[in-house]
């Protein structure tokens, strides 16, 4: 078990992996299967984290940690229906254990009809349910103030200027805990935008570009985090709903501070980006690509980029969105 925390600690995701999966072998325990999932997530593999998730939530019980983390990964990608009804079977097992408790806090309350759990404390969440952190060292008094989307070369991000402090430091990091240190290329006023230059490329997400603006009424899904004092890892947060026509809202529930997250489209595309401040909520694909393609015009074309043969399940979204949605800290 020490091996594999270590190698998480260190962001090895396949060494943790091979090593609690050793150690699962010798022995059926939830920390090892939890550590397992942990890996998973560490590699960017949402899906095989959900599955096993399952598994070890609904193969140990007794043991609150792992139906906490499944319930915190199915919220996190969008599933707050299932995350909710899991919590509810581990409080009832178990109706003092910090880790269910602090999940629970974090969930909105009900629809009317449904009855309502208590709320945990809020405080700084179980190390279990975040990323390790790698690369660039964050200074103690950095904060989140956003998010952005990262482009397909993984050298830019674009970024609502809203959320960009008048001055200071910037650094940008994705669901999978990687850090690295930006700078601002290019503000772009007309759009709200800012083109972020990462001086060490983080990992390219798998994704296609949407070259047109979604038809009015298809899915849409949203992926950011939430804002606030320090600069504590996160997995982002996907939120559903629908495209508008150009010029009128984006129907996705979103945080009211300014968020910045990516949109998706139904079959998976990156749509644009989602910011406030603008009658759509989102600046269209082909705007983000044109302010890209300014400054680095060898690093992508939006018209070779093909789109995926149909529409993913959301947990595929999420998965790619753990790449592509980055965590915006700022320190002066």
């Amino acid at each position: 078990m020490g091996l594999g925390e270590g190698a998480l600690a260190a962001g090895a995701a396949d060494a943790a992996l091979d090593a609690f999966e050793r150690a699962a072998q010798l022995q059926h325990a939830a920390d090892a299967e939890v550590g397992i999932v942990r890996s998973h997530m560490q590699a960017g593999d949402y899906r095989r984290a959900l599955a096993f998730g399952a598994h070890a939530a609904g193969a140990h019980r007794d043991h609150p940690e792992a139906m906490a983390l499944y319930a915190w990964l199915l919220y996190r990608g969008g599933e707050t229906v299932a995350a909710d009804r899991y919590l509810r079977q581990g409080l009832q097992g178990a109706p003092d254990d910090a880790d269910l408790l602090w999940v629970r806090g974090q969930l909105p309350v009900p629809e009317p009809g449904h009855a309502a759990l208590a709320a945990g404390p809020a405080g700084v969440p179980p190390s279990i349910l975040a990323p390790s952190v790698t690369g660039a060292a964050v200074p103690p008094g950095a904060r989140v103030v956003g998010t952005a989307a990262l482009a397909p070369d993984g050298l830019q991000a674009w970024v609502p200027l809203a959320t960009l402090p008048p001055a200071g430091r910037l650094w940008l990091r994705n669901g999978l805990g990687q850090t690295a240190a930006a700078d601002v290329l290019r503000r772009d006023v007309a759009h709200g935008i800012a083109l972020l230059a990462l001086r060490v490329p983080l990992h390219p997400p798998t994704v296609a570009l949407a070259p047109d603006w979604p038809f009015a009424g298809s899915p849409a899904a949203t992926v950011e985090y939430e804002t606030g004092p320090g600069a504590r890892p996160a997995w982002p947060m996907l939120r559903q709903g629908f495209f508008g026509q150009p010029g009128s809202p984006l129907s996705i529930q979103a945080s009211s501070d300014p968020h910045g997250g990516p949109v998706f489209d139904r079959t998976g595309r990156l749509a644009g980006l989602a910011l406030p401040g603008v009658p759509s909520g989102l600046v269209p694909m082909a705007d983000l690509a044109a302010l890209a393609r300014i400054t680095r015009p060898e690093s992508f074309v939006l018209a070779e980029v093909a789109a995926p043969p149909g529409p993913p399940a959301v947990d595929a979204v999420y998965e790619a969105a753990l790449r592509v949605a980055l965590q915006v800290l700022a320190a002066d």
